[in-house]
């Protein structure tokens, strides 16, 4: 089993099967908790289904801090720049994942340019950096939270949906035509119009129960709207 697997068994419990050991000895890998299982019935577009359908109670963002007794958080993870090995150089930048840290998730800075001496940079602003994301990033006072525009930006840059959205050609109410050319547009040929439009709303019913601060008035409205898509 992947080192990959076990990070998604940590970070999204319901999308898939596992096997859980329970809690292991502080001297082995938090990895060894996991054992892998049969995939879910369906195959890939159950589990593309499930992604697009996730909810943000659906995602730990922080599934470590129960074990930092074994394994403290190490404080240099917050440098923000680039990262060498050997002949290799990439740039690592956890304010584009700050939800993982605990904290709340803004619009992250664009991918800086590599300096002409990755080394240098590390050596003379690696203890400067770790301060400033600790002063410029706030700790979240709830799971997955993220600044007010935050929403709005990601949809514009990113692909929130994994499966492509299909739209009903106007001249027959019949039949559909795919947004996107590629294999997976003939998954959606011959689909009832009506079905369609009702899983676009509740895409969107999902998407917007996202955008929503928890437990609030609007968050269990929302809630209740995506259980009756759902059921």
């Amino acid at each position: 089993m992947s080192l990959l697997q076990c990070w998604i068994y940590e970070h999204f419990p319901r999308i898939c099967k596992r096997g859980d050991r329970g809690a292991v000895p502080a001297h082995r890998p938090r990895a060894c908790r996991w054992t892998a299982k049969h995939a879910v019935e369906g195959g890939l577009m159950a589990y593309r289904r499930r992604l697009d359908g996730l909810l943000l109670e659906d995602v730990v963002f922080t599934p470590y801090d129960d074990d930092r007794a074994n394994h403290p958080f190490v404080s240099v993870s917050m440098f923000s720049g680039y990262l060498r090995c050997g002949g290799v150089s990439v740039p690592y930048l956890p304010e584009r994942c700050l939800r993982q840290f605990g904290r709340i998730q803004c619009i992250p800075r664009d991918v800086p340019p590599m300096p002409d001496s990755v080394d240098w940079v590390w050596q003379s602003t690696m203890r400067s950096s770790v301060e400033t994301f600790r002063r410029l990033y706030h700790v979240a006072t709830f799971p997955g939270e993220v600044t007010a525009d935050y929403y709005a930006w990601y949809i514009s840059v990113s692909h929130p949906l994994i499966l492509p959205p299909s739209t009903v050609a106007p001249s027959s109410p019949h039949t559909t035509v795919a947004a996107h050319a590629g294999p997976s547009s003939s998954a959606h040929a011959g689909i009832d119009p009506r079905d369609l439009r009702d899983r676009r709303e509740a895409e969107l019913a999902h998407r917007a129960l996202n955008m929503v601060r928890p437990y609030s008035e609007i968050h269990d409205t929302m809630s209740e709207l995506c259980r009756l898509y759902d059921d």
